[in-house]
Parts: C-alpha cells; structure tokens; sequence
C-alpha cells in the first residue's frame, strides 16, 4: 500500500514539475516554485527507497538522502513567500547564502552521525531513524522557516484583493496541511520513537498537488495556463483529500481519526 501511494504521489508531483515547466520557464518566482517540487520529487523517491530497503545499511543511506534534499524546502519556501505575489521583493545577497549555505550544513551533516545516528528496526518491523545530536535543530530549522513563510503568505493574503487573495488562499492551505503532516510524520513522530507514519509525510504531497493545482485551473495561480474540466477537478481534488484519511486509518487502525481527517478536509 505504502509503496503505490509513495509511487503515485512521486508520480503526481513529476507531472505536476512538467506543467510548471513548460510555463514561462524564465520567471523567478516558477523558478523557485520549480526548485521546491524538484526537491520534493527526489524526497519523496528517497523515502520510497528508505521503506523498501533490504536492510538497515541500505534504510540508513536513503535516510541521509531524503534528510539531506529536504533541507532546501524550508528555505525555498521561505524565500518564495516573500516574492509572491507582489513581485516587489528584490532577493539579497544574504538571502541567497542563506538559500545555499543552510541547506549544505545540512546535507554535510546528513552523511555524518549528526542528524542521524543509525536506523534501527522496531517490534512492529518498521524501520526508524535514532535522531542525533543536530536532528532538534534541524527540525526547530523547519518549524522556524515555514513559520516564517507562512507569516509572509499571510501578510500578503491581507493587503491582497480578488483573485490575487484567492491564489494565497488556496495556495497557503496546501503548502501548510502538507507541511503540518510532513514535520509531524517525519520529524516529530522519529524522536518519540515512532517510525509507522513516515510514509505519510511524502504521500501526502498530493494535498498541496490538489490544492495549488486547483488554484492554477481556476484562478491562474503563478500565472500558469491549463485546461481541465470542472468534473475532473473535483475527482483529482476528493480523491486526493480522501486518500490521505483512509491511509491514516489503515495505517493506525484508528478509523474514528481517519473520519475526522477526512470531514475536516472535505
């Protein structure tokens, strides 16, 4: 099950890459916007990997690799949100060291001991990544930048009128149920030991998959053009919006939560 999910969402997300690309490949917000699903493409086939992998030796390489590839999300985001929409941000030099200097410290110290120690096996059979010493850090890393982002989406979701405030909107809750479940699942869960739901973090890029590309569709988010029927909209949206919740349920055996999950997101 993990695996077709894993599959489909790496899926998803290529094809969703294609659409951005072929779209005013030249503009500096579609550029960053670019780099954020790139990374999320390969975070996602590293986890694929990580839960496929025949041993912990293999699970352990594919943790520093997803680790490592992840690190530039929290910092792209952060840097887009004070670009969209207005356009009126013009990029600094600190803020391109930070883009690039952050994201290395990380990626050198994924391949040590330093974020990761080692993955074990739990009773269960899931593998589960031992935190190390930098891995509060690198979570506190990525509650600080996407909090930061979402403070400047949200800024900008006030000042901002008609479509432009609908494009935020929309946008804003996809970038932060995905966010939400992905630093629980992947970051919050491993340091109390809980290795089950790892999965879910990567799987459940398809919200933001659903969420931005409805806002393409119907109000030009990033000013891209595509065509689609209103019927096939509402099936790519539900099905995505509802899968996640039945994953939670078949996962945890907790079907009253995966109810919740699934009223709350419909």
């Amino acid at each position: 099950m993990d695996r077709l999910l894993l599959t489909i969402a790496s899926l998803i997300n290529t094809l969703f890459l294609v659409l951005l690309y072929f779209n005013n490949r030249k503009d500096t917000i579609k550029k960053i916007f670019r780099y954020i699903v790139v990374c999320i493409i390969v975070w996602i086939i590293s986890v694929l990997f990580y839960s496929i992998s025949p041993n912990v030796h293999v699970a352990f390489f594919w943790i520093k690799v997803s680790n490592g590839i992840s690190a530039f999300i929290p910092v792209l985001f952060w840097l887009f949100s004070f670009i969209f929409p207005h356009r009126e941000y013009k990029v600094k030099k600190i803020d391109m060291v930070l883009v690039i200097v952050l994201p290395l410290f990380f990626i050198l110290a994924s391949f040590t001991n330093l974020l990761a120690k080692k993955v074990i096996i739990t009773e269960g059979g899931y593998y589960l990544p031992v935190a190390g010493i930098l891995f509060k850090f690198f979570t506190i890393y990525f509650l600080l930048f996407f909090v930061w982002g979402f403070k400047n989406l949200f800024c900008s979701y006030k000042i901002s009128k008609g479509v432009r405030r609908l494009q935020i909107k929309y946008l804003f809750l996809g970038v932060f149920v995905t966010s939400f479940i992905g630093i629980i699942t992947n970051l919050v869960f491993p340091m109390f030991g809980i290795g089950k739901l790892t999965n879910l973090g990567p799987i459940s890029t398809m919200i933001f998959v659903g969420f931005t590309t409805y806002a393409i569709i119907r109000y030009r988010l990033l000013d891209t053009k595509i065509v689609i029927t209103r019927v096939g909209i509402f099936f790519i949206l539900y099905a995505i919006v509802l899968g996640i919740p039945f994953y939670i349920g078949y996962q945890t055996k907790s079907w009253v939560m995966a109810v919740s999950f699934a009223v709350f997101f419909a």
